[in-house]
């Protein structure tokens, strides 16, 4: 992980992130993957842990930075007070506490 965060820091742009990522759905996350929105000005923040329960369902905890490059925070799920954030109760446009993500917005990284 510190591998791929030292990557990120210091050889992506936003503007290039999105041809360097392929979307994915929402039950095939990893830690890594990230939600984006390319551009100038755009945002990023990653999924820093995934758990899955008995049925299968998948909750995740999202990370995110500002530029220039800063600590890494958690995010809260603004819909409670835990920080999962759980597969089921996701929708498009997607919110965290200060970015709102489209639909297909769900990437992985190609490195």
């Amino acid at each position: 992980m510190t591998i791929l965060m030292n990557a990120l820091k210091n050889t992506c742009v936003l503007s290039s992130m999105v041809s360097e990522s392929t979307p994915i759905k929402l039950n095939e996350i990893r830690v890594g993957d990230v939600f984006l929105k390319g551009g100038s000005p755009g945002h990023v923040v990653m999924i820093v842990d995934v758990c899955t329960n008995k049925e299968g369902k998948k909750a995740f905890l999202l990370a995110q930075g500002y530029m220039p490059a800063q600590e890494f925070h958690l995010l809260k799920n603004p819909l409670h007070d835990d920080p999962w954030y759980y597969e089921d109760e996701i929708k498009y446009p997607f919110e965290t506490p200060d970015y709102t993500f489209e639909e297909g917005s769900l990437r992985r990284l190609c490195y």
